[in-house]
C-alpha cells in the first residue's frame, strides 16, 4: 500500500483536532492495554517524510480523548522516535528509537500489552514509559501523518494487528 500526502501548501484536508495532512488506516475495534496481546506489525519504506511523519500510532478511544497514546515518528534523516503522551491532556515526550535510511525497508512493531508499552525496529525492542497516562481504551493507526510542511510518501509491504 502506498500512502501519499501532498505538501501543506496544497490545501489538503485535515481533521478538526490537527492541522496536519494525512493518509492513514484506523482500527475500528477498541481494546484494553491490559490485555495480553495488542500489537501493530508493519514492514515499510519511507520514500520521503515531508520533514517528519508518523507511520504508526496507538490512539486513545475517541470518547475519552483526542490524543494518541504514542506516535512513531520518522524524519527526513531516517531518525525514528516515539512521542508518548504523559497524560490524557498533556504534551508528549520524545524517545529516540533508532535510524533507518530513507528508501530502506524495515519492520516495526508497536505493542501495548499487560499495561506495558514497547516498540521494536527490525527486532530490537525498546520498553517505553506510560507516565501517568493510565491504560485507556485504545486503537491502532498506520500510514503517513505528516508533521512537517513537505510532501511525503510511505510504502507498506505488510501491515497486521494481533489481539
Amino acid at each position: 500500500m502506498t500512502f501519499k500526502v501532498p505538501s501543506a501548501s496544497s490545501g489538503c484536508v485535515h481533521t478538526a483536532h490537527s492541522q496536519h495532512c494525512r493518509s492513514e488506516l484506523r482500527e475500528l475495534k477498541e481494546w484494553q492495554p491490559s490485555a495480553s496481546r495488542n500489537r501493530l506489525n508493519a514492514t515499510v519504506v519511507v520514500i520521503s517524510a515531508g520533514g517528519s511523519t508518523v507511520i504508526g500510532q496507538i490512539h486513545i478511544a475517541d470518547q475519552i480523548s483526542t490524543k494518541p497514546v504514542c506516535e512513531l515518528y520518522y524524519d527526513d534523516r531516517g531518525n525514528i522516535r516515539m512521542g508518548i503522551e504523559t497524560t490524557q491532556q498533556g504534551p508528549p515526550k520524545s524517545t529516540p528509537i533508532g535510524n533507518v535510511p530513507r528508501g530502506q525497508k524495515f519492520n516495526y512493531m508497536i505493542a501495548y500489552e499487560g499495561g506495558k508499552l514497547s516498540v521494536a525496529i527490525n527486532g530490537k525492542t525498546t520498553s517505553l514509559p506510560t507516565y501517568s497516562l493510565g491504560s485507556p481504551k485504545s486503537y491502532f493507526k498506520a500510514g503517513n501523518y505528516v508533521q512537517g510542511s513537505g510532501a511525503a510518501e510511505v510504502h507498506f509491504y505488510s501491515l497486521n494487528i494481533e489481539h
